[in-house]
Order: C-alpha cells, then structure tokens, then sequence
C-alpha cells in the first residue's frame, strides 16, 4: 500500500512538474519554444459538373484570350468538370522578436505551387498604428482578404472575378492601418502596392485606402467598410475602384446564427462598370449550414448568377459543401446559362489563426 502511495505521490509530482514547465516554456521570453512557428495544412479537394467545357466556361468568364491562358495556366479556385485536386495550402506563422511577426501562405497545386503571401507586421507600435510590408491580400473590398476556405461559397462573385481576377487583389507593398481610441470598432487603411496585378491594374503603382466599423445592436452585430483603389492599366492611366459593403450577423445562440452580407464595387476605367451581391448564410444546428447568393455585373451588358449551398462540419477541422448554381453569361453576341453542381471538401491539421468576423 505504501509502495502505491509513492508510486502516485511521485507521479503526481511528475505531471505537476511537466506542465509547469510547459507554462515556462510558453511564458519565458529566453525560451526557444516561444519561437516554433505553427504550420498548418489546408486542403480541399472538389467535383465539379457543368453542362458546358472547361475552356468554354473561362471564355465566358474573362473572354477568349483569358481562357486560353487559363486552360494551361494556374488555376485552384475554379475547378474543372471531374474531380479535382484544388489545392493544399500551407500557412505558416510565428513571432520574429518582440517587435515584428511574419506571415506564409503556400497554395499547392497538381501543377505548380506560388508564394500567396508572406509578409511581415509590427507588434508594438505607438497609437493604435500597425504596418504590415511583403507580399499580402489588400484589405480593399470584404471578401478580397479571406482565404479561399474561409469563403461562404465554392466560388467568388462575379464581379470579384472581373475586377479583381480568380486570387483577388493581391500584389508587393506595403500598408498601414490606425485603430483610434473609439468607443466602437473603427480601423483606416492605406496601402501603396507595386500596381502589376491584372485584370484592373497592370502598371506601376496602385494605391489603397480603406475604413471599416464595427458596432453592436442587442444581439445583431454589424460590419461596414468602403474602399477604393487607384491606379493605372494599359488601356487607361487613370482607372479607379471604387467599393462599400455590409455584414449584419443575428446571433440566436452559441451555435446558431443569421448573417446577410452584401457588396457593390464601380469600376471607372475606359467605360463606367459595375457589379454587386448580396448573400444570406443561416447556421441551423452545430454542425450545419445553408445559403443563398444573388450576383451580377454590368459590363456593356449584365451578367449574373445564383447559387444555393448547403454545407455539414463534423468538426471545425473539416467540411463538406455541396452547391448549386447558375450563371447566364454574354460572350460578344451569344448568351448562355451555364449550370452548375459541385461538392467540396476541406480538411485542416495543425495550428492556424482565428478567422475574422
């Protein structure tokens, strides 16, 4: 009996003494261990059905000569009729020193891989500054910085898709934001980038500025913002960007919610274009979502779309998604309603940051 005792006795000493060396760890400055990055592997694969070609549905998209650079080109948020393999992304984080952190996103394809983002920002910078330098997602627009997992929808909008291209607006520089002592959430925005990123900008520089707030009603949270982007193209030296948008969030509980998210971009490049959408995502149980979406773009003439998902979590480390959709798109004289069937999933392992709101 005695032997048990000290037996459990030295046990007990044992773990005591592992977590409190594990809470040093983490706590110590001079620790190495404070200094492992996390590292993270997304991965989502697809099946995809569509009752037109692969090639025929990126011509209706971005025009002739954008498919064709796209059928031999990188793709991983488009996926093709069949099953496809969209992309295994790697991100990587962790603190520089006490005054810097640094960023990495990898996609992966079946083809090639590229460097998404990796960057830098400040951590101890006076009056509520940050500044953020390297390559990065623009905080122009709502969706613009969310990672292709972190999206509502398989796809983008459509006028996320033309003003913005398949990876949205991101490109080299640097930028700076101020978060004022307020009341309420209120964080400004500028950037200057290197300006190289099609299909609205192809030429030195583009410059940035943004505003976003964020406040509380009872239960219903809201999110605003407004943007623009000015910069240069080949067919113009002058195109601007223009956009506002809007979240609203009824939380109904500690599982279920209602969110409503709209977006409008104008784009004042060699002709006046605009497009929009509006989106409606309800969580109904744990593990379960579904959503509707409305999109068009004015373009010389209109294009738009719907689309219907419906989406199963077991775990926040994985997910299945099948939706449904259709979009009537012009190419020159010809008009055509492509429909749409996919079913997606997304599996994730290690450490990753926290989504945004």
């Amino acid at each position: 009996m005695k032997r048990l005792v000290s037996v459990f006795i030295m046990s007990f000493v044992f773990v005591y003494a592992q977590e409190r060396l594990k809470v040093y760890n983490v706590y110590n400055p001079f620790s190495q261990r404070a200094f492992l990055p996390d590292i993270s592997l997304i991965i989502q694969g697809s099946y995809v059905n569509r009752n037109v070609s692969d090639k025929r549905y990126m011509d209706l998209l971005f025009g002739h000569h954008h498919g064709e650079e796209h059928e031999h080109g990188h793709t991983h948020t488009i996926g093709k009729n069949g099953f496809n393999l969209d992309y295994a992304e790697l991100y990587i984080y962790a603190p520089v020193d006490p005054y810097f952190d640094l960023y990495a996103t990898i996609p992966f394809t079946e083809e090639d891989a590229e460097v998404e983002e990796a960057y830098f920002t400040t951590r101890r910078l006076p009056y509520g500054l940050k500044v953020k330098g390297g390559k990065f997602r623009s905080g122009f627009g709502r969706l613009n910085e969310f990672h292709p997992h972190m999206w509502d929808f398989t796809d983008l909008p459509l006028v996320y898709l033309r003003f913005l291209g398949e990876e949205g607006l991101t490109d080299k520089g640097i930028q700076i934001t101020w978060l004022p002592p307020t009341p309420f959430y209120l964080l400004l925005g500028a950037e200057a980038l290197q300006g190289e990123k099609e299909p609205t900008f192809d030429k030195k520089f583009v410059y940035t500025g943004f505003l976003e707030t964020s406040f509380d009603v009872k239960d219903i949270s809201i999110l605003a913002g407004t943007s623009v982007a000015v910069g240069r193209s080949e067919e113009t030296d002058n195109t601007r960007l223009y956009g506002v948008d809007l979240t609203a969030r009824y939380t109904i509980d500690s599982y279920r919610y209602f969110s409503l998210q709209g977006e409008y971009i104008y784009r004042d490049k060699k002709e006046e274009e605009q497009g929009a959408y509006i989106q409606g995502v309800y969580r109904f149980d744990r593990r379960w979502r579904t959503g509707v979406r409305y999109d068009f773009i004015e373009q010389e003439k209109t294009d738009y779309g719907y689309a219907f998902m419906l989406e199963y979590n077991p775990t926040e480390f994985s997910r299945f998604r099948l939706q449904l959709g259709q979009k009537k798109l012009r190419l020159e004289e010809e008009s055509k309603r492509v429909n749409e069937f996919s079913i997606i999933f997304q599996m994730a392992i290690g450490a990753h940051k926290a989504h945004p709101f």
